[in-house]
């Protein structure tokens, strides 16, 4: 006979079925509760924070793009280049409309008051104690049962929290789908993932303005995250409406919550949706697809994600259908897995959308269907997946094999969960992957290459525009100064769009006309700088130069190419 698992060490809750941990009424102990909350929030904030660093360096894969973009905003003359009568405005990314104005004001406000590097440190514990509160949120929501007194006698228990952290950091150390993460550097996704779990705990608790208020300030954050998820959140709720009338809310009550979500939103919604329309229809289908088919199609277009990808998604789909068929639910439970579902339909139907050969402007439709894939319908489903699936794992965990739990003393079944998770999250810290080292260089190199980038920061003037041949990894992160183009930094307004491929196309064709004879040459130099404005080059691998460089570090060597106003 199966030896029966007691709730208080195992987590119960997590695993679907209707007990709870057994603990005498949180209610009657005061403030305990609170302190106990607050005291998991210190702790997963810490957890995450340090897993943050442990594994991403600064900067992150996102963290030049986003907090160099932040720093301009609240000081335009930083790495500013004036425009000129002979040249194009400088930085045309740093010049770019504020898509995440709301993240700019708020997370941004760090890099006016601290270094880069360090508004970065600060930035993550920040965005990641978000991430913290909405973990806790959402397992409480899950706990809920609609009992009286339960929404705030559901606290969760170390291991509830730890284990389903624990596995869904080693499905995000192993990769994913679309390009999506959630831990790692700050952006403005980060604070707004966190809303958005603490919204869709709220949801679960039938806390509805609540949660339509922190849905709204997700938005804000991240007007695609926290827009599909609120849409999914949307369909669960409309299936309730259609076949639950017991929990069917009010007219009233789905108005108020719905001005709530819209008021929260809008901060950060009516900058977005100013870049949705354009003012030049051309220009804008130009440079949708520029970023649904060339620089984003790594996000945006399914049919280019690696063959990897697809088989560790659906990996993962298939584990969750598995575990989840061999359990029952409660009603908490099953209003989360429709969330889930409707992140799956929403990517189902970009799939559908994006099916057919390639390129894409030979497909029948295909300016619709750019301008739908420009919404990055896979990004919800590719983080909401991994954490089903690791809540699914810790529920199996808790109730099998039933043997292995017998042998272990009742006092030491809960240190057991606990120091496994604990360590799990220590090891997917240093599990390998191209977050890790953003540069993808070698520490020689990337030594070098920061060298490099600080010479320029020290020695040129402050009106110099840049422009890195070859490595393009950070480079007004260490130089500071305006670069011409950069391929990583894509603005996402129409006109800036188009205007950086056009960057792109003129440093193509210079290279292409100065090395039909195999070198470059100090005219062809001059030619570059006349037509770009290009006041430095730094370079690795192109040449050779007919000029000597002003500073050599290992494989990379600045060339000074004409002079700034302020020469």
């Amino acid at each position: 006979m199966a030896h029966e698992v007691p709730t208080a060490d195992v987590p119960q809750a997590v695993s679907g079925t209707s007990g709870h941990v057994t603990e005498p009424d949180v209610l009657a102990r005061g403030d305990f509760f609170w302190q106990r909350i607050l005291l998991q929030w210190l702790v997963l904030s810490g957890l995450l924070f340090t897993w943050s660093l442990m594994r991403v360096p600064v900067p992150g894969v996102n963290e030049p793009h986003y907090l160099t973009k932040a720093r301009h905003y609240w000081d335009p003359q930083w790495a500013a280049s004036p425009p000129n009568a002979e040249w194009p405005a400088g930085d045309v990314f740093l010049d770019s409309s504020n898509p995440h104005l709301f993240f700019y004001s708020t997370f941004g406000y760090l890099t006016h008051l601290l270094s880069l590097h360090d508004a970065a440190i600060a930035g993550r514990l920040l965005g990641l104690a978000v991430v913290a509160a909405g973990w806790i949120q959402f397992c409480r929501g899950l706990k809920f049962t609609g009992s009286t007194g339960a929404a705030r006698s559901a606290a969760p228990t170390w291991s509830e929290l730890l284990v389903p952290l624990a596995i869904f950091l080693m499905i995000h150390a192993a990769g994913n789908w679309s390009g999506e993460w959630l831990v790692g550097g700050i952006e403005s996704k980060v604070p707004a993932y966190g809303l958005l779990l603490a919204g869709i705990g709220c949801f679960l608790m039938s806390q509805q303005h609540r949660g339509a208020v922190l849905c709204g300030l997700a938005t804000s954050f991240h007007p695609l995250v926290g827009g599909w998820g609120t849409i999914c959140i949307g369909m669960a709720l409309t299936h309730n409406w259609i076949f639950d009338a017991s929990s069917r809310p009010g007219i009233k009550r789905c108005l108020v919550s719905l001005g709530l979500f819209l008021g929260a939103a809008a901060v950060g919604t009516i900058p977005a949706l100013q870049l949705v329309v354009s003012s030049d229809p051309a220009a804008g289908a130009g440079a949708d697809y520029l970023m649904v088919a060339y620089r984003l199609s790594h996000h945006l277009d399914p049919m280019t994600f690696p063959t990897a990808n697809w088989r560790g998604f659906v990996t993962l789909l298939v584990v969750w259908v598995l575990l989840r068929c061999a359990r029952t639910a409660t009603k908490a439970e099953w209003q989360w897995e429709r969330i889930v579902l409707a992140s799956l339909l929403v990517a189902a139907v970009g799939v559908v959308v994006a099916w057919g050969p390639r390129p894409l402007k030979t497909l029948a439709f295909s300016g619709l269907r750019v301008k739908l894939l420009k919404f990055y319908p896979f990004r919800l489903a590719d983080v909401l997946v991994p954490i089903a699936v690791a809540f699914e794992i810790a529920a199996y965990l808790s109730k099998f094999p039933p043997t292995f739990w017998s042998r272990v003393s009742a006092g030491m079944r809960k240190p057991t969960l606990i120091t496994g998770a604990l360590s799990l999250i220590l090891v997917t810290a240093f599990v390998p992957g191209s977050d890790q080292n953003p540069s993808d260089m070698n520490a020689a190199q990337r030594a070098d290459w920061i060298a490099t980038c600080e010479w320029v920061r020290e020695n040129t003037p402050e009106d110099a525009v840049l422009y890195a041949t070859n490595e393009r990894w950070a480079v007004k992160w260490f130089a500071q100064r305006s670069e011409y183009v950069n391929y990583k930094d894509c603005p996402q307004d129409a006109a800036s769009i188009m205007e950086w491929n056009r960057r792109q196309w003129d440093i193509s064709d210079w290279q292409a006309m100065a090395f039909q004879d195999w070198r470059v040459t100090p005219e062809e130099l001059q030619a570059l700088h006349e037509e770009t404005g290009i006041t430095h080059l730094i370079v690795s691998r192109m040449g050779p130069f007919l000029v000597d460089p002003v500073s050599e570090q290992g494989d990379f060597k600045v060339y000074v190419i004409g002079a700034s106003d302020s020469e």
